[in-house]
């Protein structure tokens, strides 16, 4: 098969002149619009054409960096002789990109087809096929550009094993630049992963291009929250946020928040309340509704997330019902007020909230908002695990005093600079001491 450039980007525009069952295209090619049998692929792989893409694809990483598409729907023009003349694709918004285009022809051109049949003679036809991009992966949550699995899994690797899980970083110069190296390379490919672009955000810390650390802070949490999912109403035709997405997770937003917020502390030098504030704002929301996860589910999904749910919604199409808004009013303050607190999921809300108050205001900031929990109506389960923050709190006390190297410790993947080896130990112990408190792995874990 030989195709140029040019007519890989041909659109429908090609097929312009119809008649009957037969297409006269301009290079005086005879094409049957539908034969009685269409063309058939004569792959290895049982014939079936998506695993064939799959196993010979490679999305170019050029070309991914700029244009993430996941699959798009393709026309071949198949001759009578089995080759593929043209192809095209269908419902396209954006031109594709033209190492995208090369890719697509080089896997289209190892194709084998049997042409389609009019009778007892073969003839060309179309043959329309789903060409995937990417393939989606359960455990990351994130659908993998063809070929790049390796390059992905490198990443991911890192941004978790760096993050602030269980497994704490070797304070080792040679093994944290590998790290480091290895991030800067593959994150930028995969920077709508939130564990993975919180990694690469760190990492731009840990390079003093703190810059730039803010901009993807900023950008990545608006990019973030545009993933609803809409609804209209057919009688006002207004249109409302629904659930969250399927790729949304609220416990990753909420940690994208937070994030923003530690990167613009580090940046500035001082407390960034504005930026704590917004991130506090998430988490409150989260203790109301419930969402964490990107599929349709609270975290008490037949208790008050999911009754508070039920009554904001209905509230969206009956704005003013004084005593339904009373009603969510009341509801709300409940549960910020931790009453209905009663899971991990919701008890680890109320840590990371507690985190944010003692970044946002030092320890007499956070033991004030405890004691204003306290005081109010929180369930029995809350008022165990606040006592066993607060515990662990005064254990580790000593080594958060240093705030400022804790800001740094949080925002940075690795010691910036060149810090002798009792400054690497003191970065990581500060961090190792964070998380002992409160539930930040939790928060930043893969949901």
């Amino acid at each position: 098969m030989k195709i140029s450039s040019s007519t890989t980007c041909m659109l429908l525009t090609v097929m312009s002149v119809l008649f009957a069952a037969v297409s006269v295209q301009p290079r005086n090619l005879y094409i049957h619009d539908r034969p009685a049998c269409m063309p058939a692929f004569l792959g290895n792989l049982d014939g079936d054409v998506e695993k064939f893409i799959n196993k010979n694809f490679i999305y170019p990483q050029d070309a991914w960096r700029v244009q993430k598409w996941n699959e798009a729907v393709v026309s071949l023009l198949v001759k009578a002789d089995g080759n593929v003349e043209e192809f095209y694709i269908e419902n396209i918004k954006e031109k594709p990109h033209p190492l995208l285009i090369a890719e697509m022809e080089r896997v289209i051109d190892k194709m084998e087809w049997k042409p389609g049949y009019e009778g007892i003679s073969a003839v060309n036809s179309y043959t329309t096929i789903l060409f995937p991009f990417s393939s989606h992966f359960p455990k990351y949550n994130y659908r993998i550009p063809t070929g790049m699995k390796k390059q992905f899994e490198q990443a991911w690797y890192h941004a978790c094993e760096w993050g602030f899980n269980e497994k704490d970083p070797v304070p080792d110069e040679q093994k944290e630049q590998q790290a480091l190296r290895t991030m800067e390379k593959n994150g930028i490919f995969f920077s709508d992963s939130p564990q993975i672009l919180t990694g690469l955000i760190r990492a731009l810390c840990s390079r003093n291009r703190s810059g730039q650390a803010v901009t993807f802070a900023d950008n990545s949490l608006e990019e973030y929250q545009t993933r609803y999912e809409t609804s209209s109403d057919p009688v006002t035709g207004i249109t409302i946020k629904m659930n969250k997405a399927e790729n949304y997770s609220g416990r990753s937003e909420a940690w994208l928040g937070a994030l923003r917020a530690i990167i613009h502390d580090y940046v500035s030098g001082a407390p960034a309340d504005t930026f704590y504030d917004a991130a506090i704002g998430l988490i409150d929301a989260r203790i109301a509704d419930g969402y964490l996860y990107p599929t349709d589910y609270w975290l008490n999904p037949k208790g008050k997330s999911q009754y508070y749910n039920n009554l904001k919604s209905y509230m969206r199409f009956h704005p003013f019902d004084e005593a339904l808004c009373e009603e969510i009013a009341q509801l709300e303050k409940d549960l910020l007020c931790g009453q209905y607190a009663t899971n991990d999921e919701q008890l680890n809300l109320f840590g990371a909230k507690a985190m944010l108050v003692w970044l946002r205001d030092g320890y007499e900031g956070m033991r004030s908002y405890l004691a204003e929990l306290r005081g109010g109506k929180l369930s029995g389960k809350l008022k165990k695990y606040l006592d066993r923050l607060e515990k662990r709190y005064n254990a580790n006390s000593a080594t958060l005093s240093d705030r400022r190297g804790v800001v740094e410790a949080l925002a940075c993947y690795v010691p910036p600079g060149f810090p002798t080896d009792d400054e690497r130990s003191a970065f990581y112990g500060r961090r190792r001491a964070f998380t002992d408190v409160f539930p930040i792995s939790w928060l930043f874990a893969v949901s």
